[in-house]
């Protein structure tokens, strides 16, 4: 019993990380301002649309935890429930792969001028990236999820340039509404080799 109440608080705990981080809210720079004035979009993800995907996804989260600790309680006299033990780990994991995702997209800014194709990239552990979407980029690459739960799926493209690889995850394509003509780009102009995966980490 001891063990079950510590992974429901150590879950509780990650839930409040996350929730948190995800409404702390960008701030706007100087930097910023300059970029829009040189006709620069910034090809992002909402808060709003992130906090949606999460609110989906702690839903598929909790209905794993829940399973997990009656899997944990009742198996021991019906065994077979131990059948619905990858399923639980299945959706616990999906925690741990929005953690992932939205890291990946806070932790970068793109900027995108649709004239002539110009992409800057703004990166928190990295150097700055400045390259043109169509002459500059090699190959495209995208991983997802092998399925959607609930309407989520996971995954995003790889970029693939002489100076280094770009990450985008789904979170900023989801944003159709802005996004939509980087995207179509993508699409249009390259052979893109699609991958698989249970859980696509970036």
């Amino acid at each position: 019993m001891t063990k079950i109440l510590l992974i429901t608080a150590l879950v509780a705990l990650l839930i409040y990380y996350i929730s948190r981080r995800f409404m702390a809210n960008k701030s706007s720079s100087p930097s910023y301002r300059e970029l829009a004035n040189r006709s620069y979009q910034q090809v992002e993800a909402t808060n709003s649309m992130i906090q949606k995907i999460t609110k989906v996804t702690m839903t598929n989260v909790i209905i794993g935890l829940v399973l997990f600790v009656l899997i944990l309680l009742l198996a021991m006299k019906f065994k077979i429930l131990l059948i619905a033990l990858p399923i639980s780990l299945y959706l616990l994991g999906q925690l741990f792969l929005l953690t992932n995702h939205v890291k990946a997209t806070k932790n970068q800014q793109i900027w995108f001028n649709k004239q002539s194709q110009d992409v800057l990239l703004q990166r928190l552990n990295s150097p700055d990236l400045s390259f043109n979407l169509l002459r500059d980029v090699r190959q495209v690459k995208e991983v997802k999820a092998v399925q959607s739960n609930r309407g989520v799926l996971f995954g995003y493209y790889v970029l693939y340039t002489a100076q280094d690889k770009i990450f985008i995850p789904y979170l900023i394509q989801d944003n159709k509404d802005s996004n939509q003509h980087f995207f179509d780009l993508i699409n249009q102009h390259f052979k893109i080799e699609v991958e698989t995966k249970l859980f696509p980490i970036i």
